[in-house]
């Protein structure tokens, strides 16, 4: 019967993985999209910013292009071998903002996954979530205070990660359905609301200006992260107001777990009689 338990975390795991690949990759395609429909790379004065920056990672983009097909043929010099390295660096520095400003979708609902076994499958190594886990099921995060102090955390851990590829941040909103606090609940309703959450709160952080310390006041938003909230049960009592918010991923396995196991089960046991009976007639034939 390994096969029946074993393939319903394997579903679940891709059914995950899927999701945050499409979060990962959306960003990507739509910046490509845009450089396609780019016909002239000169910059004018009347571009907008959005369209000077496309235009200017479309020039280094061809300037590589030309840098590379030299020093693939060996007939690069140490210059253009130095200027194919500053135009990767810069095309990289360029993409990476033109993702994080223009490519990033905002008021896109969070997913809702139901069941005990998406929170197994999550917590896996491969997600990393050690520090954007909100784990409503641990009693310290049903304390109001406690649980903005995370929000900071999260906020700042995302801020610095989404600098880099993959662009996307995710953060697991673990138990919603152990929430018990009215006054929780209703912090909820704006972290999962994508009109509310880009503004969940303010503190103040202390940043370096060369030799300065100065104390700038930083937003707490949770509109460009990626939000995946699960529920400890496959049926919980969640409110209607919340459901509306969610993107609902209940998989198909939910269902038809039965099927399967028995397929699964069946098929093995079919197995295990031929194996038998290939033995017997080893013994017989000797």
């Amino acid at each position: 019967m390994l096969i029946g338990w074993f393939l319903p975390g394997e579903i679940i795991y891709s059914t995950i993985k899927k999701e945050l690949e499409k979060a990962e990759e959306k960003p990507r395609q739509k910046l490509e999209t845009a450089l396609k429909n780019i016909s002239n790379s000169t910059i004018n004065p009347s571009d907008s910013e959005k369209l000077k920056l496309e235009k200017e990672i479309k020039t280094y983009r061809e300037q590589l292009e030309e840098y590379q097909k030299k020093i693939n043929q060996g007939k690069a010099t140490d210059n253009e071998k130095f200027l194919h390295y500053l135009c990767l660096k810069r095309t990289f520095s360029f993409e990476s903002y033109w993702i994080k400003k223009y490519g990033i979708e905002e008021n896109y609902r969070p997913f809702l996954f139901y069941g005990e076994e998406f929170n197994k499958e999550l917590s896996r190594e491969n997600f990393h979530l050690d520090h954007s886990t909100i784990d409503f099921g641990d009693s310290k995060n049903n304390n109001l205070e406690l649980l903005k102090e995370k929000l900071k955390q999260i906020n700042e851990q995302g801020e610095s990660e989404m600098k880099f590829p993959p662009y996307y941040f995710l953060v697991w909103l673990k138990n919603i359905d152990k929430i018990t606090s009215s006054e929780l609940k209703s912090e909820l309703l704006k972290i999962v609301d994508p009109d509310k959450n880009v503004d969940l709160g303010e503190y103040e952080k202390e940043e370096k200006n060369g030799q300065e310390v100065v104390r700038t006041k930083k937003k707490i938003d949770f509109s460009k992260f990626t939000l995946v909230a699960t529920t400890s049960s496959s049926s919980p009592q969640l409110s209607s107001e919340l459901r509306k918010k969610m993107n609902h991923m209940e998989h198909f396995f939910d269902k038809y777990f039965l099927i399967f196991f028995l397929v699964s089960g069946g098929l093995e046991i079919i197995t295990f009689y031929f194996l038998t009976r290939a033995k017997k007639n080893q013994k017989v034939d000797k």
